[in-house]
């Protein structure tokens, strides 16, 4: 289940439920924006499609779709979201994340805990690792500027700084107290 939190206030909302998808809107809060991250599907456009049609419907003009570096315009996934609001002829931008150092642990933590390494196809290629905060930034840009620039476009979002995996390694253990 996924909560939106409008001012303070829990609304359920959930993916998997579309019953829940016009709670946000019934609220004396007018939204005219939308931070989107998609539920975890294969078809990501089949379960967002009639929320994306309501919001619309309710008045959203503006969206940000978090997506990954490897998307590709016009392609499944995010990017067929990013072509549905085209289509709709609404202002929206497509995020394109690099890997996200937030959810490094999550995904590797065991491994590094138990096993001292991580398998990858990366090998020892640096990476641009972002954070959720990078990309909160980089969301908050598009919805303030009047920049053309970021309007129906798809900008990269990099971490700052290029790290091999090795690295993130070794920073996950001193962040886990791992032997």
């Amino acid at each position: 289940m996924t909560v939106l939190l409008l001012c303070g206030t829990g609304i359920r909302f959930d993916w998997s439920d579309s019953t829940t998808f016009s709670a946000p809107f019934k609220t004396e809060h007018y939204i005219d924006k939308i931070y989107f991250i998609s539920p975890r599907v294969l078809d990501i456009l089949a379960v967002v499609k009639p929320f994306v049609d309501l919001a619309i419907e309710k008045g959203v003009k503006q969206w940000v779709l978090v997506g990954g570096s490897i998307e590709q315009t016009g392609g499944h996934g995010t990017q067929a979201v990013h072509g549905y609001l085209d289509d709709k002829g609404v202002d929206h931008a497509t995020l394109r994340a690099t890997w996200f150092s937030d959810n490094f642990i999550a995904y590797y933590g065991d491994c590094v805990k138990t096993k001292n390494e991580i398998i990858t196809a990366a090998e020892d290629g640096r990476i641009p690792f972002v954070a959720s905060e990078d990309v909160a930034k980089a969301a908050f840009e598009v919805f303030t500027t009047d920049s053309k620039e970021l309007r129906n476009a798809t900008p990269y979002v990099l971490g700052p700084e290029l790290h091999s995996y090795d690295e993130r390694c070794s920073r996950a253990q001193d962040n886990t107290s791992a032997p």
